[in-house]
Parts: C-alpha cells; sequence; structure tokens
C-alpha cells in the first residue's frame, strides 16, 4: 500500500513538473530603428529625445529589449549617457483603408481583422479612420474613443473605383500635421491595400496627381511621418507594387507585413507590436547651432552593443561642452620587499580639473580602512606613491580606491556610464590585491617603468634592484594583452647587464596603428647550483608615433639614395632643353612667309541684330523641347523669342489640348532683367521645376538645362538658345 502511494505521489510531481513557469529572457537587440527627434533648449545643454524602436535579426520589433545602458553620440562632439524608457507622448494614427473594387471579395476579414487589431492600441492614441479608393473619405476623425473607431471601421464599404494610393497618403500626412501640435507627440499612418496606384485593374494608368517620390519625399519632411504597410497577397504578389510598399516603410521608420487573407489577423498584430515597441532614448547633449547628426548605442545585460544609423536633429544654438572629467588609472602596484612597502603608479587623464587625489586602503572584506592619504598631482599626468605595509596581514585582500576633488573643493564624480562602482559615483578607479610578501629566494625586485623607443623598435625596461646583487642574473618573460590576458610576446633568457633592459618590440608591437594597454611579466632567475626565481607584473600602455608624410618619406628616401636626385636633375634638364629646342623650330616655321590660296568662295555677312539702345543686352532665347505628353506632341521643339511664354491646356502660345490634368492657363515664362524665369500660375496640379513643386503664383530662375513637369503627364526641356 505504502509503495502504491509512494508511486502515486511520484507520478504526480513527474506530471506537474514540466509546468513550471520559467523566467521570460528579455532579448538582447540586433539593429535600432529610428523613428524621430525632439529637442528641448535648456541653459546649458540641449535636451535631445530620440524616439527608436529595438529590432531582432528578423528585423521584427521587440517589445522590451534588454538594455543595460545606452549612449547618444554628438557625430564631431561629445558622446552623453541616455536612459531609456516608454515614450508617455500622445501618437496619432491615420488607419488608410482601401476600398477600391478589387478589394470587394475580401473586405469583410479585413474589417474583422482591423477591429481585433484595436485591442493592441498603443495607449494615448489618437485614431481617424479614412478609406480610399480614387478619393479619400474620412469616416472619424481623431479620438481616443475605441468604440467610436470600431463603428467607423464598421461603415467601411467598398466602391468599384481605382485606387489613388499616393494621393490618399499624401493627404493623411496633411491630415496628421494639422493635428499634431506638440513636438513630443508621434505620428503614424497603417496603409492597407490589395493593389497599386491606377485607375483600374485593367489599366496600368495612374490614379494619384502625386508619384511615389512625392509622397515619400513628404514623409519625410521634418517631422517624419512613418508609414507601416499592410500589403494582401497571393503567390508572386503580383497585384502589389512590393518594392514600394516596403522601402516606404524601411526609409521612413515604419514596418511592412505581407500575407494572404488567412494572414491578415498577424499582419494587424505585427504593425500595433511595433507601434507598441517605440521607446525613447533621453540625453543632454552639446551640439552646434542647425543641423546635428547622432548616433544611439544600446549596450544590453551581457554585454551585447548594438549603434543605430546616423540621424539628424536640429539644435537652435551652439552649446558648449564642460572640460572632460579626469579619468585616473592604476597601471602598476609593485610590493618591495625590503623596504616592506608598495609603490603605487597613477595615470591621470584631465589632470587640470583635479586639486587633490584623496586614496584610502581597506579590506576588501571588512570594508575597514587601514590608511588614507591626500596627493597633489599638480596638473601632472603621472603620479606615483609609496605607502607601508607594515600593518597589512599576510594572504588578506586589500582594495586601493582613489577619489578626487576639483579645485573648489568638491568631489568630482564619474560620469555616469554604467557598470563599474555604480552606488559610488565618487570612486573614479580601484585596485585590489592580495597581500603575499615573497619568502626571499631569489632576488627582490621592481619594475619601475616601461617606454617604447620606436626608433630602434625596443622596450627600454627601467628595474628597481638592491644595491648588492648576485654576479649573474638571468631574465626571461612575456608581453600579454591587459584585456584578454593572451600572450603577445616571449622575451627569451638574457644576461641581466644594467637596470635598463632594452627588449626588442614583436613586429605585431611595433606595427601597431592605435594605443594598445600591455602588460609585462618579466621573472628575473639566479644562477648556480640552486636557481632561484623572481616575478613581478608591470601595466603599461603603448602609444604609436604618427606616421610621417609622403614628403618626408620621399626626402628621407632621397636623402638614402643619391643617384636618384642626380637622375632627377638630369630628367628635368633634358625636358626643358627638349622644351627649349621645340619652341625654336615653331619660331622658324612660322617666320616663313607663305601666299595666302585666293579664295573663290563669296561669303555673305550675317545681318547684325540690332543693338539694344543705351548698350543693353539683346533679348534671350530658349530652345524648348517636349519630353512626354498625352497625344502626338512629344519630340517636338521650337525656339522662343517672344516672351510672356504661356502654356496651358486651351490658352497660352503652347497649347496641348489633349492633357486633361493641365490647367487652361498653366504656368509663363517671363522675361525679367535679361534673365527667365518661370511662373506658376496658380494650377489645379501644380508646376515641378527639376522635380521642385513650386507653390501657386510662385516664380522660379531657370539656368542651363531644365525639366518642368505641369502636372502628372507633361514634361519639357528649355535651354537657353544664343542670340
Amino acid at each position: 500500500m505504502r509503495l502504491a502511494r509512494f508511486l502515486l505521489i511520484a507520478a504526480i510531481i513527474a506530471l506537474l513538473w514540466p509546468m513550471r513557469t520559467e523566467p521570460v529572457l528579455a532579448q538582447a537587440p540586433v539593429g535600432i530603428q529610428i523613428l524621430g527627434t525632439v529637442t528641448t533648449p535648456g541653459q546649458e545643454s540641449l535636451g535631445l529625445d530620440v524616439y527608436f524602436v529595438a529590432v531582432d535579426s528578423a528585423g521584427k520589433p521587440i517589445k522590451r529589449p534588454d538594455i543595460n545602458s545606452a549612449s547618444i553620440q554628438v557625430i564631431g562632439g561629445s558622446q552623453a549617457p541616455a536612459t531609456v524608457g516608454d515614450p508617455n507622448s500622445d501618437i496619432n494614427i491615420v488607419m488608410l483603408m482601401d476600398t477600391s473594387g478589387s478589394m470587394t471579395n475580401v473586405i469583410d476579414s479585413v474589417r474583422e481583422a482591423a477591429l481585433s487589431s484595436l485591442e493592441s492600441m498603443p495607449p494615448n492614441a489618437r485614431v481617424s479612420v479614412v478609406s480610399f479608393n480614387e478619393r479619400a473619405t474620412t469616416m472619424t476623425d481623431f479620438t481616443n474613443d475605441l468604440q467610436g473607431v470600431a463603428d467607423a471601421i464598421g461603415r467601411v464599404r467598398v466602391e468599384q473605383a481605382g485606387t489613388c494610393l499616393y494621393d490618399s497618403v499624401w493627404n493623411a500626412i496633411d491630415q496628421l500635421a494639422q493635428v499634431t501640435q506638440r513636438p513630443q507627440d508621434r505620428r503614424a499612418i497603417i496603409l492597407f491595400t490589395d493593389g497599386r496606384d491606377q485607375r483600374s485593374a485593367a489599366s496600368n494608368d495612374p490614379c494619384s496627381i502625386h508619384t511615389y517620390r512625392d509622397m515619400v519625399n513628404k514623409a519625410l519632411s521634418s517631422p517624419t511621418t512613418p508609414l507601416h504597410t499592410i500589403g494582401l497577397c497571393s503567390g508572386s504578389c503580383g497585384n502589389l507594387n512590393v518594392d514600394e510598399m516596403q522601402e516606404m516603410a524601411q526609409i521612413t521608420g515604419g514596418f511592412s507585413a505581407l500575407g494572404d487573407e488567412t494572414n491578415l489577423s498577424t499582419m494587424f498584430r505585427e504593425i500595433m507590436e511595433g507601434l507598441n515597441s517605440q521607446q525613447a532614448a533621453r540625453a543632454n547633449v552639446y551640439a552646434r547651432q542647425g543641423e546635428n547628426q547622432g548616433v544611439l548605442t544600446l549596450l544590453s545585460r551581457d554585454g551585447v552593443e548594438v549603434s543605430s544609423a546616423p540621424f539628424v536633429f536640429v539644435s537652435d544654438r551652439d552649446y558648449t561642452a564642460p572640460p572632460p572629467a579626469p579619468d585616473v588609472r592604476v597601471p602598476g602596484l609593485t610590493y618591495d620587499p625590503e623596504a616592506n612597502t608598495y609603490r603605487l603608479a597613477l595615470a591621470i587623464a584631465n589632470s587640470q580639473q583635479v586639486g587633490q587625489l584623496v586614496l584610502s586602503l581597506e579590506e576588501t572584506d571588512g570594508g575597514k580602512t587601514v590608511f588614507s592619504e591626500e596627493l597633489n598631482p599638480q596638473g601632472r599626468e603621472t603620479l606615483e606613491t609609496d605607502f607601508s605595509a607594515a600593518s597589512l596581514t599576510p594572504g588578506e585582500n586589500y582594495t586601493v580606491f582613489i577619489r578626487a576633488v576639483d579645485p573648489d573643493g568638491f568631489m568630482i564624480e564619474r560620469p555616469d556610464t554604467g557598470g563599474f562602482n555604480d552606488n559610488d559615483r565618487t570612486i573614479l578607479t580601484s585596485k585590489e590585491f592580495t597581500h603575499e610578501p615573497p619568502v626571499v629566494n631569489g632576488v627582490p625586485f621592481g619594475i619601475r617603468s616601461v617606454n617604447p623607443d620606436f626608433t630602434t623598435k625596443s622596450l627600454m625596461v627601467t628595474l628597481d634592484l638592491p644595491e648588492t646583487l648576485p654576479s649573474r642574473l638571468i631574465y626571461q618573460g612575456f608581453i600579454l594583452d591587459a584585456d584578454t590576458g593572451s600572450e603577445i610576446q616571449t622575451i627569451p633568457q638574457a644576461l641581466l647587464e644594467s637596470r635598463q633592459v632594452a627588449v626588442s618590440m614583436a613586429p605585431v608591437i611595433a606595427d601597431l596603428e592605435a594605443p594598445k594597454e600591455l602588460r609585462l611579466a618579466l621573472t628575473l632567475e639566479t644562477t648556480g647550483d640552486e636557481p632561484q626565481q623572481t616575478s613581478q607584473e608591470f601595466d603599461f600602455k603603448i602609444v604609436p608615433p604618427k606616421k610621417p608624410s609622403i614628403f618626408v618619406r620621399a626626402a628621407d628616401a632621397l636623402q638614402q639614395n643619391p643617384i636618384f636626385v642626380v637622375l632627377i636633375i638630369a630628367f628635368v634638364a633634358l625636358f626643358f632643353g627638349f622644351r627649349y629646342m621645340q619652341s625654336r623650330r615653331v619660331a622658324s616655321q612660322m617666320a616663313e612667309i607663305r601666299r595666302p590660296p585666293v579664295n573663290k568662295t563669296s561669303t555673305i555677312q550675317p545681318v547684325m541684330p540690332q543693338q539694344v539702345p543705351g548698350g543693353g543686352t539683346p533679348r534671350p532665347r530658349l530652345r524648348l523641347r517636349i519630353l512626354r505628353t498625352t497625344g502626338g506632341e512629344a519630340g517636338r521643339e521650337m525656339i522662343v523669342e517672344s516672351f510672356p511664354f504661356v502654356i496651358g491646356r486651351k490658352e497660352g502660345n503652347l497649347v496641348l489640348a489633349e492633357d486633361t490634368r493641365m490647367s487652361r492657363k498653366h504656368a509663363s515664362i517671363v522675361a525679367r532683367n535679361g534673365q527667365l524665369v518661370i511662373e506658376d500660375l496658380k494650377s489645379t496640379n501644380h508646376t515641378y521645376v527639376n522635380g521642385r513643386q513650386l507653390q501657386p503664383g510662385e516664380s522660379a530662375l531657370l539656368t542651363g538645362v531644365t525639366t518642368i513637369r505641369f502636372g502628372p503627364d507633361t514634361e519639357i526641356q528649355v535651354e537657353p538658345y544664343p542670340v
């Protein structure tokens, strides 16, 4: 009976064991998608908010990424630590739903998926529902009443009409610009469609007045409007312009989802996850007045670092960064057994910001202070100090802490970059060691310094040695990478002849192009029947010299090879001699007088143009070529000499009656002060000069070869024609 009960309990435990709830691990980001920036002017620094989404290796948004710390680097300036959190700002969203004729069989499924997505709508969202085909219809204005939004989605109906996609997005951007008043408020467009911008499925003629590039450029204008695209398709997605759907999302900071009718709910959910994954990195930066570039960097808890592409932000004025905080390192701590003292070597960057260094020695485990000392660096970048080991216990662990006060007597705090000693930022650096006084069997020594000599490609090692030494000492050792501990160079055995040792640099050290932290591990060994060893380590930094310029290297090469100087002088002399003889030969040929042949061809002198009274310039002329238009006018050329020259559909000097999208009088080319300008005559579908849209009534100067577009279908090219 007991056995049966035991087996029953064991079976229940075995069944329940897999049901343990495992903790959900945060995911480290692989990429960063920048959505936009907001700046806040301050007295000493510029407040910068960077809105972003962390993405995984598949480009999908991560809702709660593993972020340990963050920073923003102003390109050409300083780096600032950043805090990361939820945006906590309003987000205005336009749900732009395709209701063209091709949606007839799927509109019910689309409505159902859109309604389901409202459950995942971001907090602080205000939504407007807009249906579109050949025209856009606002079903509901911006509201945070999700029931009202659901009712609007339920009223969406299909019409047998074309798909004016680009114009609908253009109008939605304008709609967002009108309602988004505060700079910190976010904006987004969720575009759903099953087709391309075209009049009908049987025709490839565009439906929109605006082009794809017009629409994207408008979305990228400050501030950027992210375009999130959902494309309904099957098979090869031939009904969609897939490249455009994906590109417009990528370059505006949006997300794109493509799939068939069975994936509608999943596609809407992916877009909502992207909206809910938005975060804000906030920092105080020092920037120049005007346009600046920055890079956002995130560091995960397991040390994975990822940086964004450069983004642009605008500063209202110049902000001057304060002097950099001092940086203190401990390159060496050596024990002198004869004096029973430790020598601490310090390296101080930006030492002019330090009034006093405060050194304290504490027990690592108990926290008891053994002693403290104040040091005055006096602007020096290196400093050494000795302290007694008489009160230290062999085998005990100790830590040296270095703090500092500024010239005004205030404690200096280390920049908040995360990691080391987060609880006490007044600790600039520390060094932990175990007090292990050696049993003196060998020769006690210390390493005072290691200095590189790139001329001889040697490391000059200076040693602290006792006054009396054995007659023969052998040294050997290694040079290690201070960061990884890996061996870089072996120092072979050699006889110690003085207190300074010259160690030949290995090529990997001699050819360094950037500063590198290294560690020297050196051993001294006595000779005789019972050789004994003592060892020491010393951290040092290699700073390679700047490479000489090409001119210096050329001068050195010529100095070492004087034969090249002789050859160069001979070549120059030959060159100028040849040129001199050639000029003499040409002069002698010019001196020969030949009678010119009789010209029996009569020449009709051209009629000279009448001079403009007062010495003015002649009237300008223009060559005009029709590049494309509806009808048969494409390729036509003409010379325009009379201005103003009006172009239109019904009236003017150039009438293109078959282009129904041109205005009656669309634009005019006018001569002003000897220069030609194109003026938009308040046309309906706009005038574009080299791709730039003119405002109604705006003029633009015509210089060189210029391309002018009237609405979507007619384009001409003009260029000055010689008088």
